[in-house]
């Protein structure tokens, strides 16, 4: 009764397995698994992946050849990482290679986003101007009507000159307006320049996340 006790499957957790003495990543313990030849590949390829900040984009070339695939599966797994592409001793740099490509990619995608962010923001201020430029085209017509008007009756009376009155106080108030929306527009671009500076220091931020991640894969 004790032989078959021993053969049972290792109790559920999580497993360690190592590439390099600084490499290692886990993998979630399968009872089916009975030694580290048992582990899928594509089980270890997805906790291998979970050991990078970003997936390198040749992660499906990678394959894990078990050393001691007959030992019984314990904690630790031990593994002798492989390609189908690359020879042994190229396969950490295609992976770093792998692993800059796809920051590389994160990073463009990110600058793309924030390049169509900026692009429809600049659309909409050239809505809000061209608005303001019929605003202004409308006024500036109203005013030629009524300049035309009153130089063919510059003979009428005072309750004529009021209504003139009225109307030049009329077209200050339009250009008070004009002047605000300038002004909203002009506090528009400030926060475009903020947000372009903000853009800058998070390419920046890549940058060096870029580099630690780099320092950390050598």
């Amino acid at each position: 009764m004790s032989r078959p006790e021993k053969e049972q499957a290792p109790v559920p957790g999580m497993i360690t397995c190592l590439v390099t003495p600084k490499l290692t990543f886990s993998v979630p313990r399968d009872a089916r698994w009975r030694t580290a030849a048992d582990v899928p590949q594509q089980a270890l390829q997805r906790g291998f992946a979970h050991r990078f900040p970003l997936p390198p984009v040749n992660l499906d070339k990678l394959r894990f050849e078990s050393v001691g695939s007959t030992k019984v599966l314990n904690d630790t797994a031990v593994y002798r990482l492989t390609s189908c592409e690359e020879a042994d001793e190229r396969i950490l740099a295609s992976l770093l290679k792998g692993l800059e490509a796809a920051v590389d990619t994160k990073h463009r995608a990110s600058l793309e986003k924030a390049r169509t962010d900026l692009l429809a923001s600049s659309a909409t201020f050239q809505v809000m101007a061209g608005e303001v430029k019929e605003r202004q085209d409308e006024a500036r017509s109203a005013l030629d009507r009524e300049v035309l008007k009153l130089n063919a009756s510059l003979a009428t009376t005072s309750k004529r000159l009021f209504l003139l009155e009225r109307e030049n106080a009329s077209l200050k108030t339009q250009t008070s307006a004009t002047r605000a929306l300038q002004g909203a527009t002009d506090s528009r671009l400030d926060a475009l320049e903020a947000e372009n500076s903000n853009l800058k220091a998070r390419n920046a931020s890549l940058e060096e996340a870029l580099a630690a991640l780099l320092e950390r894969c050598d």
